[in-house]
């Protein structure tokens, strides 16, 4: 079995072997394109539903691994905010990874009994240096390339800073204009002594009339509750902006969590990250993983997400010091920023409600699951 790095495919295509099957590893499909064009989609070797019986062999593992993961790190702001620990696989390629490295696994020990070379082309760096460090002495694994990790660093570097300056002066610009209009609050209200809270995405829908609201998801709730004696608050996260002027206008029962925003708090927010404590030797289904939690680390520390949600975390710290609460209300998706709302209810003694929010469940939307 050959191994290639996908930029050593590009570079050396006139010494590819044409007469070997291949497959590619990987989700950019430009890529993919590129390499069906030099070695022919004809070679390519059907895999049919074998990576999807992989997944479902280690999504236990997986799940078992990321729980026991999470039990070990003594940052659990940081923890909580990071891609890792929501399993998200639109935000996070880890669990791919692993997959694809048990997938070669097992077309490595087919491989004796296959009558053609199987050519691999990898697309991820660190997954060709974990397999690299895998089959390290092996003669019946070859490997071409030594990619370089340095250019996807230096591009999670300038984009999550980049992306974590942009967001700064969106949240000062939110914090000016909602500031502005609450000048005028006054005559429309202020919660007096709300005992429910209501975390409340901020929809043109949700606005009704002057001053009314309709929660599109939880139906009549509030009115009930209100009925049975409960006085009712709602909150905005503080990334949400444009509805600055509607907000005032329902101040007699609307927060907005943009209003407790501060500059230390904000400057504190912009360094936010997660310091990952890694076990010895990590593996998951017997294959060792030790690059692809270097990858993780590395990619996801520099999303501007922390930022977004440590501030949340801190602007709702100071409404729950403000109003207190007898319990909080919001949609379950397993989002770190809902860990945000949770921690933070907890340090106040607020216990918190969570309603599924969203159809049927994927059994790879792993974000739902736990080990």
């Amino acid at each position: 079995m050959n191994v290639w790095a996908l930029a050593q495919v590009k570079r050396c295509s006139a010494n590819l072997s044409l007469s070997s099957s291949w497959i590619y590893l990987g989700k950019d499909l430009d890529n993919r394109e590129a390499v069906a064009r030099i070695l022919g989609e004809k070679e390519l070797l059907s895999l049919n539903d074998r990576l999807h019986r992989v997944a479902e062999r280690l999504r236990q593992p997986f799940l078992s691994f990321i729980a026991d993961l999470g039990r070990m790190q003594s940052d659990q702001l940081g923890w909580w905010s990071s891609s890792c620990s929501w399993k998200d696989g639109g935000r996070s390629d880890l669990f791919l990874l692993i997959c694809y490295e048990h997938l070669i696994d097992e077309l490595r020990r087919e491989s004796k009994d296959r009558r053609r070379p199987l050519l691999v082309i990898v697309e991820d760096p660190w997954l060709f240096y974990q397999l690299k460090e895998l089959y390290a002495g092996l003669p019946d694994v070859q490997f071409y390339g030594n990619p370089w990790l340095w250019p996807a660093c230096l591009k999670a570097v300038v984009w999550g800073i980049g992306a974590r300056l942009i967001w700064s002066l969106r949240l000062v610009r939110n914090y000016v204009v909602q500031r502005w209009f609450w000048k005028w609050s006054k005559k429309y209200g202020q919660p007096v002594s709300p005992s429910i809270a209501f975390y409340s995405d901020l929809q043109t829908r949700c606005f009704q009339g002057i001053d009314g609201w309709r929660d599109p998801y939880l139906g009549e709730l509030d009115a009930i509750l209100e009925k049975a004696g409960y006085s009712i608050l709602r909150f905005s996260p503080p990334e949400s902006g444009g509805f600055e002027r509607a907000l005032a206008q329902r101040s007699r029962y609307f927060a907005p969590l943009i209003l407790w925003l501060s500059p230390p708090s904000l400057f504190r927010s912009a360094f936010a990250s997660w310091r990952p404590v890694w076990p010895l030797d990590p593996e998951i289904g017997g294959l060792p993983i030790q690059w692809l939690l270097l990858r993780e680390g590395w990619l996801d520390g520099w999303r501007s997400s922390y930022l977004i949600f440590r501030v949340f975390f801190d602007c709702l710290g100071k409404l729950l010091e403000r109003f207190h609460l007898q319990l909080i209300i919001y949609p379950y998706e397993n989002q770190p920023w809902e860990k945000m709302l949770v921690l933070a209810a907890r340090s106040h003694g607020v216990p918190t409600l969570g309603y599924q929010h969203g159809g049927g469940l994927s059994r790879f939307n792993l974000a739902y699951f736990h080990g």
